[in-house]
């Protein structure tokens, strides 16, 4: 299965590979999406792997294949210049889903997510490649969506929460227990 999973930085990061660190990488075939000022993302998989799968933190080229796009919003960047940079944004993940078109794409809400399930939902229009588009909701939100997880609920095909008092405000969303 062709997975294309986007990390953010920090929490985001972290509680994506928690999901995915026990995958059988022989079934999916991961492609991490990184923002390209992210410096530690690919360095928390390296160590995860090495922690539990005893493999050299090297592997990870091996296993994974890595892309990286322009990021939509800086933090603290003024929000009257994100529409040129998420734009900018949009266009590299258009690009890069065109050229290898995933069949999952697995989100978790940091804001690089946007414009990779964007292309991924302009490509299933355009050239009728059905993918899967799976987001999972931060562990941190509680009582609300985050503003990924407004922008991505219609849009998602399963929508993932990690408590259960959401799915009676967003009747979509799947509680499936403590997933991180």
């Amino acid at each position: 299965v062709k997975t294309m999973v986007v990390l953010g930085s920090g929490g985001h990061t972290m509680e994506m590979l928690q999901l995915v660190h026990q995958w059988r990488f022989d079934v999916y075939r991961i492609t991490f999406v990184m923002a390209e000022t992210d410096h530690t993302s690919k360095q928390k998989l390296g160590k995860l792997i090495h922690r539990t799968r005893h493999l050299p933190e090297e592997d990870i080229e091996r296993l994974f294949s890595f892309r990286v796009i322009p990021r939509s919003r800086e933090v603290g960047q003024p929000w009257l210049s994100s529409g040129w940079t998420s734009l900018v944004s949009l266009w590299a993940s258009v690009r890069m889903v065109f050229d290898d078109p995933p069949d999952l794409v697995l989100v978790n809400g940091p804001g690089t997510c946007i414009p990779v399930c964007c292309a991924a939902l302009l490509h299933e229009l355009v050239c009728y490649h059905r993918k899967k588009l799976v987001f999972v909701e931060s562990f941190c939100r509680v009582k609300s969506l985050s503003l990924s997880g407004r922008l991505l609920y219609p849009l998602a095909d399963e929508f993932i929460v990690s408590w259960e008092a959401l799915t009676h405000r967003y009747t979509r969303a799947k509680y499936l227990g403590v997933l991180y």
